[in-house]
């Protein structure tokens, strides 16, 4: 088991200048500070006066949560003679019993008594491989689903009363399952992957003093077990490789190429005006100029540049079957060393330049993307930043956009 240790800051609201709260409004909850930063040591002075657990010598302090002032949970036994202790006998006695104790466990003279009792430990191994399906064997026993979730139940409750008893002791119980950023962080630092694995579970709900790894509300339930036992097995399959090794696809794409089919279109126009005007030289130079001026860049906006002829065109994408969509290569493609023509993205107004796929990309696997990018030499000791976002397009009304990553 990975154990996560979480770092929990409590904090205190106040004004945004001192001066400005009038110390007539103010109560033990609230620090003032007239003429200085609040410090360290007063932020915890302040935690202190408004924490639940301050304990308080001299009585003054009478106010209790209100777990504390509920009937003392209690181990429920009737249950276990009436319906758990017969259940073990039929199915597990045989092979944890006075005959025959595998494993060195005797179900038969464990403490029912998770509560108070000194077998709660084994309680909790024998509530894991119940719950796993492993104990008892398949085809030795006729276990069936509604007796196993009967003794999933009966231990469950168990456990997590045992669980608020010891922590209203003074004790620290262990017996709670995982919050949800602590399943995920385990499942990464196991594996050595950083997905989001626990995406399917619920966010868990905050107890009265704001934490959210209390083992009070942690119980872990049928559903729940399934829940976290279906995404450990998922995460298992990702980590693990089968079968013959899929074929990489790569993509080397070129500034030039992707300009070249902005050119192309710029070319055609002046071909087409040319045919149409060729009887008429002083209205083909009118026309041609126009032409040319609408080909300049509008501000703001990503376009391609040659770096030796200074020519330009505004960067183009629209849905159209993947018309746009550059086709993969059966070898990784150098990056050279030197390249006319770039594509420039202007500061101030998010400029895109899309590059297209296609449906070529497999449905599971990671994309490495690796980019050639500099800024513009200039006075400014400004440094720009790139987002890398993908996306998907199936028809005019299917789509969407993903940040990559929350780093520029």
């Amino acid at each position: 088991m990975l154990l996560c240790a979480i770092l929990f800051a409590a904090t205190s609201t106040f004004a945004e200048d001192p001066k400005q709260l009038d110390p007539a409004d103010a109560d033990s909850s609230v620090a003032v500070v007239t003429d200085e930063r609040t410090t360290l040591a007063m932020l915890k002075a302040t935690g202190i006066e408004r924490s639940q657990f301050k304990l308080v010598a001299d009585g003054s302090e009478q106010q209790t949560s209100p777990s504390a002032i509920t009937d003392s949970p209690h181990a429920n036994l009737s249950a276990f003679e009436s319906t758990i202790k017969p259940m073990l006998e039929r199915h597990c006695i045989d092979c944890h019993g006075p005959d025959t104790a595998e494993g060195n466990v005797r179900v038969d003279t464990l403490d029912p008594d998770l509560v108070a009792g000194a077998d709660t430990d084994w309680w909790s191994e024998i509530f894991a491989v119940i719950t796993k399906g492993e104990m008892p064997p398949p085809g030795d026993s006729e276990l069936n689903d509604s007796d196993r979730q009967q003794l999933v139940d009966w231990l469950s409750a168990e456990l997590q009363t045992a669980s608020i008893v010891r922590r209203r002791s003074g004790g620290v119980s262990t017996f709670r399952r995982m919050t949800r950023y602590e399943y995920n962080h385990a499942l990464q630092d196991l594996l050595g992957l950083p997905f989001e694995f626990a995406t399917d579970l619920p966010p868990e709900a905050h107890s009265e003093d704001g934490f959210q790894n209390s083992s009070d509300l942690l119980h872990l339930s049928v559903s729940q077990f399934e829940t976290y036992h279906r995404i450990a097995r998922a995460a298992l399959r990702r980590a693990t490789v089968t079968g013959e090794q899929p074929p990489t696809l790569y993509w080397g794409i070129s500034m030039k190429d992707a300009a070249q089919r902005e050119w192309s279109k710029q070319d055609k126009l002046i071909n087409d005006l040319e045919k149409k005007l060729k009887d008429n030289p002083e209205k083909l130079a009118e026309e041609r100029e126009k032409l040319q001026r609408s080909f300049d860049v509008p501000s703001g906006v990503a376009y391609y540049k040659n770096l030796s002829s200074d020519r330009t065109a505004t960067t183009q994408w629209d849905y159209g079957g993947a018309k746009f969509a550059f086709a993969p290569q059966e070898h990784p493609v150098e990056i050279p060393d030197k390249y006319d023509c770039v594509a420039i993205l202007p500061v101030g107004q998010h400029p895109r330049l899309i590059i297209e796929l296609g449906n070529q990309l497999p449905d599971e696997g990671l994309m490495r993307v690796t980019v050639r990018a500099s800024r513009v030499k200039a006075e400014s000791e400004y440094i720009p930043s790139l987002q890398l976002l993908f996306g998907w397009q199936a028809s005019n009304e299917g789509r969407a956009l993903l940040r990559v990553s929350k780093e520029d």
